[in-house]
């Protein structure tokens, strides 16, 4: 009878439903965006550069370990080759826009004791949409835009535009109870070998990937605790 209660900032019940808790949350996140990712593949240029990228996200935390999140971000990607026998010197992508839908899954978490954690890792997939111009430049010196060679032909919404598979996984730190810091590294499969305006290995689809680093905010009542860090 002598024992202490647990240490919890919560006065919420672990099984009460999503109404006592705070259960949607705004991201804003930058980092670098390169044209490869860790799981290897064929690639129509041998070197990538590391470009700036920058994006928002909404988080609706559907259950304590389960959230739908939209994302949108923008950038740029680029690469050269310096291999003999490729078609082309270098490119450079604009990634006007990539907005998704992604399942956003809490795999563990640093402290399994607490209900409230402090560290959470998680992975996420999905299903998106991107619009992109690839600017190349041949080996014999000549540029390609692939936008104004577009708009050259009477085509207004000049942006090619792809289907795309983000799969990812991340770490996030609780800062406060209103605010948390996020890492993450996402892989984007697009549905198309035109990211880089290249086709040098057949039937490949391109991919690039977005290594981010960004803060989190939890929207709602002060008075409800945030349902992503509650340990079940």
């Amino acid at each position: 009878s002598a024992q202490d209660a647990p240490a919890t900032s919560s006065s919420a019940k672990v099984f009460g439903g999503r109404s006592q808790y705070r259960t949607w949350s705004l991201g804003v996140n930058a980092g670098v965006i390169a044209p490869v990712v860790v799981t290897g593949g064929t690639n129509d240029y041998s070197n990538w550069d590391v470009n700036l990228g920058y994006g928002i996200s909404l988080r609706k935390q559907l259950g304590h370990a389960f959230g739908l999140e939209g994302n949108i971000f923008r950038g740029k990607a680029s690469g050269h080759n310096e291999k003999a026998g490729r078609p082309n010197e270098k490119f450079e992508t604009e990634i006007q826009y990539a907005v998704d839908l992604r399942g956003v899954v809490n795999v563990a978490t640093v402290d399994f004791i607490r209900r409230e954690n402090a560290v959470n890792f998680f992975v996420t997939a999905g299903y998106g949409l991107t619009a992109y111009n690839p600017i190349v430049t041949a080996n014999n010196g000549t540029v390609t835009n692939w936008k104004e060679v577009k708009e050259a032909q009477g085509i207004n919404d000049s942006y090619v535009k792809q289907a795309y598979i983000p799969v990812g996984a991340g770490v996030k730190f609780k800062v406060s109870d209103r605010v948390s810091f996020n890492l993450a590294y996402t892989m984007n499969f697009v549905d198309g070998d035109n990211f880089d305006g290249t086709r040098a290995n057949g039937t490949s689809k391109d991919k690039f990937s977005y290594t981010s680093a960004g803060l989190e905010f939890s929207l709602g009542s002060k008075a409800k605790p945030n349902l992503d860090w509650v340990n079940p």
